[in-house]
């Protein structure tokens, strides 16, 4: 027993030994002995500075090594800059007793802050090192040093309690903070990142650090952020990280507001959605070749939008190629109420590279429509090249976007609404365009005021900030064909276009009045300006159209002859028809003139047929989109004079969306005037004019573009002779009651002209 106490004895006088020999030596030992030394090394590895202001030990229940003012200085051209590393106070906590053994355990490392400041201007970074810095540091920290230093070396955490990254570039400088950082055992780091006042929560899970260090084959990556904005996950595995080949991956990303998540990054618009997104993606490969094996893309859990994909990237770090082949459907919801169009496939073969954009294939179907897109869009001497084509065999452009709310009635359904004109055309945009376009659409549905399709063939190009566009329509059971040409520089149009066999039973609100009425027409036209109105403003155009076939089918107009002739008393019987009456058109002709905007002049419309003829001219303002235009009607081979024309003057004014019609005072009270003065002069004529002969009106119109000379056009039998129908059943008191009612109508007009408003 005596012998156990002595040995407790001299043991404990052992470790108290020690322990003094320890303290004495931390309490003498300087580190900063040592100081030059670990700079030279450190400056050799980085290939840059590194100064320590000091280092020293503290006297503590472990031993602590305490290291104040490091930092990592810049290169040129950025020496004159913040280091790129400083660190204030950086302790580490040491197990006392694997010091014996050459074993260095570290119990903790703490940093209070760090700053880390990133520059890369003007094509140079201060953080980016050379080839032969690479290869020399790799040469001094051979892989058995690392293996040796990796069995000598544990870290069982280390924590940085806010550290400051700022980075600078021509577009200013970006400010991040990582609070609490947190390395556990060299392989799982955490923390929380801070951007633009929003917070970032991050594990990374990953074998130790010298496994990446050794290169160890199938080095694993898991990493999870999570925030307020977004959930995100990276699963992988680095086959071979000497080379940086075999990866093999997935990611997931969960944005729970798209609108938010791109405010975030200060792109802000009202298109931008609100809902939930989604997106998955598996991959492997290398960065020389990456295989994106399955992209999935999904809003609102599929209800809005879903999109499949799979493609490559080629040659990521230093000409980066995509190749996607992909898959959308866009079903009726609230991304569709937003964005202003319908439920829709899309199918694409696409490829991006910094530079272009190429289409092998992109086909959008809509309902009954289809589009069809090939062709290549590439950046050339600071403008875009442009080569491909659209084709469609169908194309109603109402099953890709939506129609405005329809109208509660049908005469509003029908009414002219007044277009908003103050419209930017895209002058700067053709700027930087260069290339060609071909465009073919089979059946194309422009509007609903036309009933049949039309056929569309064009070919614009664009060469020298000039675009020529030749264009071939079938449309109206006939062809028009043209030339558009635009100088962009000058903003400026020119078109030039001639139609022929133009059907206008194919235009829906002439469908119930005319039938069979074909058309020829040329048209030329110039303008120029910045915006839609400042093209009808300064647009100046000849437009000629004729026809010498067809029928008009309205009661209204069919019994017009019938009130002109009862005005001349050549019958004190009318019956005046409310069923459906044709007339048979003889010719027609429009030779129309636009001076900045307005048209303007007499006798610029001519229409005859088998019981009436009308000539009509004025002014129409597309400026104001206002008309003011006077309409003749008189009887083909009829002895006219000047007071029985004058109610045959009706005048229709106003704006387009609302036109009134009225008698013409000023014509009429200027030709009663007129008219008097010859009485009481005794110069009235004699004997009554006569109108005009068949085809006179529109070769009077047509001038020099008439092709109706004396010539009438062929009428064929199957044109119906003009009838007008009465009903048997009407009484002869009724048919009395009419005509009396329509010259009651008549002379209430000729009093309100002449009797002081």
């Amino acid at each position: 027993m005596r012998i156990l106490r002595r040995i407790l004895f001299i043991l404990f006088l052992i470790l108290v030994l020690i322990a003094t020999t320890v303290t004495v030596f931390l309490l003498t030992f300087d580190l900063n002995h040592y100081k030059t030394f670990v700079e030279k090394k450190l400056s050799q590895a980085l290939n840059r500075t590194v100064n320590i202001e000091s280092m020293h030990t503290k006297l503590s229940l472990v031993p602590t090594i305490s290291i104040s003012g490091f930092k990592v200085l810049n290169n040129e051209p950025f020496q004159d800059a913040n280091p790129l590393l400083s660190i204030q106070n950086m302790d580490a906590v040491l197990e006392l007793v694997p010091l014996l053994n050459s074993q260095i355990n570290i119990q903790s490392v703490h940093i209070q802050s760090a700053d880390v400041n990133l520059i890369n201007k003007e094509g140079h970074n201060n953080w980016s090192v050379s080839n032969s810095d690479k290869e020399g540091t790799s040469a001094s920290v051979p892989n058995a040093k690392l293996s040796t230093t990796q069995n000598n070396l544990h870290l069982n955490s280390a924590t940085i309690e806010a550290l400051n990254f700022k980075y600078q570039d021509e577009k200013g400088t970006r400010t991040v903070t990582a609070n609490k950082l947190e390395l556990k055992v060299l392989h799982v780091l955490s923390g929380e990142i801070t951007y633009n006042k929003q917070a970032f929560n991050f594990t990374l899970n990953t074998d130790p650090i010298f496994n990446l260090l050794n290169q160890t084959p199938n080095f694993p990556i898991d990493l999870k952020v999570k925030s307020r904005l977004l959930d995100f996950t990276l699963n992988a595995k680095i086959g071979n990280l000497k080379e940086f080949k075999d990866l093999h991956g997935s990611t997931t990303l969960k944005i729970t507001n798209v609108k938010n998540f791109m405010n975030f990054f200060g792109v802000k618009n009202n298109l931008i959605p609100t809902q939930t997104t989604n997106l998955s993606l598996q991959f492997d490969g290398n960065l020389d070749k990456l295989n994106l094996k399955k992209i999935d893309l999904n809003v609102t859990q599929g209800k809005d939008l879903k999109l499949t994909a799979s493609g490559t990237a080629t040659n990521i770090l230093k000409n980066p190629i995509l190749q996607l082949n992909f898959n959308t459907q866009l079903f009726k919801e609230k991304l569709t109420e937003l964005w202003h169009i319908e439920p829709m496939s899309i199918e694409g073969d696409l490829t991006f590279t910094p530079q272009s954009v190429k289409i092998k294939s992109l086909v959008a179907d809509a309902n009954r429509s289809d589009l069809t897109l090939n062709g290549e869009l590439k950046k050339k001497d600071n403008k875009y090249v442009v080569n491909g084509s659209i084709s469609s065999n169908f194309l109603d452009i109402y099953d890709f976007i939506t129609k405005a709310t329809p109208s509660s009635t049908a005469s509003e359904a029908n009414k002219v609404q007044k277009v908003d004109t103050n419209i930017p055309l895209p002058w700067s945009t053709l700027k930087q365009l260069e290339g060609q376009v071909s465009l073919k659409i089979q059946h194309l549905k422009p509007c609903e005021a036309l009933s049949d399709y039309i056929g569309l063939a064009a070919t614009p190009s664009i060469t020298n900030a000039k675009l020529t566009m030749p264009f071939d329509l079938s449309l109206l059971s006939g062809r028009l064909t043209g030339t558009l040409e635009a100088n962009i520089a000058q903003q400026s149009l020119t078109l030039k276009t001639q139609g022929n066999q133009l059907n206008l039973n194919g235009v829906r609100p002439l469908r119930q009045e005319l039938q069979d009425v074909v058309l020829s027409t040329l048209i030329t036209a110039s303008t120029k300006g910045p915006t839609i109105q400042s093209l009808l403003d300064n647009l100046n155009a000849h437009i000629v159209m004729e026809t010498h076939q067809g029928l008009i089918v309205n009661k209204w107009f069919a019994n017009l002859p019938k009130a002109l002739n009862l005005m001349h008393k050549k019958s004190s019987n009318v019956n005046f028809s409310n069923s459906e009456s044709k007339i048979q058109i003889s010719c027609a002709a429009a030779n129309l003139n636009i001076k900045n905007g307005i048209l303007s002049g007499e006798d610029q419309l001519a229409l005859e047929t088998n019981t009436l003829n009308v000539i009509a001219g004025g002014t129409v303002n597309l400026k104001k989109q206002t008309l003011d235009v006077t309409i003749k009607p008189s009887l083909p081979e009829q002895e006219t004079d000047q007071l029985s024309d004058l109610v045959r003057m009706i005048r229709l004014t106003g704006t387009f969306d609302k036109m009134t019609p009225r008698v013409d005072t000023q014509k009429v009270a200027t030709t009663l005037l007129e008219s008097g003065l010859k009485q009481l002069a005794g110069k009235a004529q004699d004997t009554p004019q006569k109108a005009a002969s068949k085809g006179q009106l529109c070769q009077d119109v047509l001038g020099s573009y008439a092709s109706i000379q004396a010539k009438q056009a062929t009428k064929t039998s199957a044109t119906p002779k003009a009838t007008t129908a009465t009903p048997q059943s009407q009484s002869t008191q009724a048919q009395e009651n009419k005509t009396q009612q329509f010259q009651q109508q008549l002379l209430d007009s000729l009093f309100q002209v002449l009797t002081p408003q």
